[in-house]
């Protein structure tokens, strides 16, 4: 059988890499920037190689390639290949491979009007409407466990490729959703595309941020990843020698630390019950500063997010040795704890999320 995935524009080789050190048997077959496609050693869920996969933004076992002049006839082909695999579709996600990599010549990831309205012709013209999820007619609406998604990816004008992937209880977050993308739009007064990142990143963590949340921004300025804590109300110490700006400056809630992490009072760390970091540095030096915080921050802190920016995309073979590393920091025995996933908003960078007390 075939699987394919989407994934950023740039990361195919690596990502060719990281699936042959996963899955030694399986193929490399058709790929395109943003694209590759794998023949597998036998019947393997897209959901295996979605959750061990680092790079892979959505996956999906393929069905092939459809040539179509337009949606309707699309649609059309879509249907009967579906009604002689004897599926039981729940819903469709239509979307696209990436053009460029995210915040490039003003590219972010996501559904579009031309997307909504490929999605919208080909549920209508579904011949079995009565089998389709809650709110499944709204392209942008999440799935739910126990549905089977139809995937409609285009790969260039008029032509496509189809699949299917299922979502269970276990199911990555971003699964539920069109492409992998969890749909979000920068609010008016953003300051930075640092919001788009932290907003995924923190939906994809499952960290529960509230008014009683204290945490550090490291990295802040100019003050992004700062907005998205503020907007769930938890109180936010920025540390960064560089300037905030103003709209972030003038929330009550916000604390500027105008120093270097490491010139920072420890007594600020013990208070902290998540640490976030957006570093322009490598990832080992990434890692020193986390590894120093989580032993100063004493048993309050409940879990970090950052990014590890991928100086040169063969860093990617590191990553098993830094998940070792940041194992280390936490206080339960548990392999769950910590994540790491590039995620659609990402840059040349992956997320990484760990969970201090995996009681949480």
């Amino acid at each position: 059988m075939f699987l394919f995935s989407t994934l950023q524009v740039g990361a195919e080789n690596v990502f060719k890499n990281e699936v042959k050190r996963l899955f030694p048997d399986w193929h490399a077959a058709f790929a395109r920037p943003g694209f590759v496609s794998f023949k597998t050693g036998g019947n393997v869920s897209a959901d295996t190689l979605q959750t061990a996969s680092v790079l892979a933004r959505t996956s999906a076992e393929s069905f092939g390639k459809i040539d179509a002049e337009n949606n309707e006839s699309l649609a059309d082909a879509l249907w009967k290949l579906i009604a002689g695999r004897h599926l039981f579709i729940n819903r469709v996600h239509c979307f696209r491979r990436d053009p460029f990599p995210p915040g490039e010549k003003g590219y972010e990831p996501g559904l579009t009007a031309g997307l909504i309205e490929r999605h919208r012709i080909i549920v209508q013209s579904c011949p079995q409407p009565k089998l389709f999820g809650k709110n499944a007619a709204d392209a942008a609406q999440p799935a739910v466990p126990g549905e089977t998604i139809l995937d409609v990816l285009e790969i260039d004008a008029g032509q496509f490729i189809a699949g299917v992937h299922r979502i269970t209880d276990h199911s990555p977050q971003q699964d539920y959703y069109a492409g992998g993308v969890v749909p979000l739009q920068m609010p008016a007064g953003t300051v930075s595309r640092a919001w788009l990142k932290f907003e995924e990143g923190l939906r994809w963590s499952g960290f529960n941020i509230g008014a009683d949340s204290v945490c550090i921004d490291i990295g802040s300025s100019p003050g992004g990843c700062s907005q998205v804590l503020l907007s769930r109300g938890a109180k936010v110490f920025g540390i960064d020698p560089g300037e905030m700006h103003e709209t972030v400056l003038q929330q009550a809630n916000f604390t500027h630390v105008r120093r270097r992490v490491r010139e920072v009072k420890r007594s600020l760390f013990s208070a902290a019950d998540y640490v976030f970091a957006d570093l322009n540095v490598a990832p080992n030096y990434t890692l020193d500063v986390i590894e120093e915080i989580t032993a100063l921050a004493g048993s309050r802190l409940k879990g970090a997010i950052f990014t590890l920016k991928l100086i040169h995309w063969n860093l990617v073979e590191e990553i098993p040795q830094y998940i070792e590393r940041l194992q280390q920091c936490v206080k339960k025995n548990d392999s769950g704890a910590v994540r790491m996933k590039q995620l659609a908003f990402n840059r040349q960078e992956i997320m990484a999320a760990v969970r201090m007390d995996c009681t949480k």
